[in-house]
């Protein structure tokens, strides 16, 4: 069996534990509603080298101080509760570097919605057209530099996207990459 092979099925069993286990304990992900895309946007497979870390961890808004640190209250600043539907978080790793990437899709239920968790988001940031990723507008996708990476923030209809890229060498490095990953969910998620 080729390496690649193996690490991917050896990923999928520790998936499988991991969500067995979680759900035994009642504090599990949630799976997402049949009415939304939110499965198609979990990643499955390599994305130019990087590969996924770990499951990816399905929340609603009542479960996602398990996911994500400081949990709803540090994504729902411009919103009522009600207004998070679902998301997910996603760590990848790019070997043989070590070069992380974690993400956060979420589901504000309205383009509206997402719009305005993305202006909150990034309403510290000095809004330049320096910070946009082309060929987005600035008002749909901003990214800052971070001690070793970039923050990237973008959304797409009803979908707010966050990225933090570490580990890299200077944040122009990640920059590539973090407008790969922007393709990828604007090419799902489309406007």
């Amino acid at each position: 069996m080729k390496r690649g092979a193996l690490r991917l099925l050896l990923i999928g069993i520790a998936g499988g534990v991991c969500y067995a286990g979680m759900c035994f304990f009642s504090c599990g992900p949630t799976n997402p509603t049949k009415s939304t895309s939110l499965n198609d946007l979990v990643l499955t497979d390599q994305i130019n080298g990087w590969v996924v870390d770990s499951v990816a961890g399905y929340f609603v808004e009542s479960t996602m101080a398990n996911y994500v640190d400081g949990g709803s209250s540090n994504y729902c600043g411009s919103c009522s509760l009600s207004t998070l539907k679902e998301g997910f978080k996603m760590l990848m790793g790019k070997p043989p570097t070590v070069d992380k990437l974690r993400f956060y899709v979420i589901n504000y239920g309205t383009a509206a919605n997402a719009k305005a968790e993305f202006d909150f988001m990034v309403q510290g940031s000095s809004w330049t057209t320096e910070n946009a990723l082309s060929p987005y507008s600035v008002t749909d996708v901003f990214y800052t530099s971070n001690s070793d990476g970039v923050n990237a923030h973008a959304h797409f209809k009803n979908f707010y996207i966050e990225l933090q890229l570490t580990a890299f060498g200077s944040s122009s490095e990640a920059v590539p990459d973090a407008k790969l990953y922007i393709d990828y969910f604007h090419s799902k998620i489309g406007q």
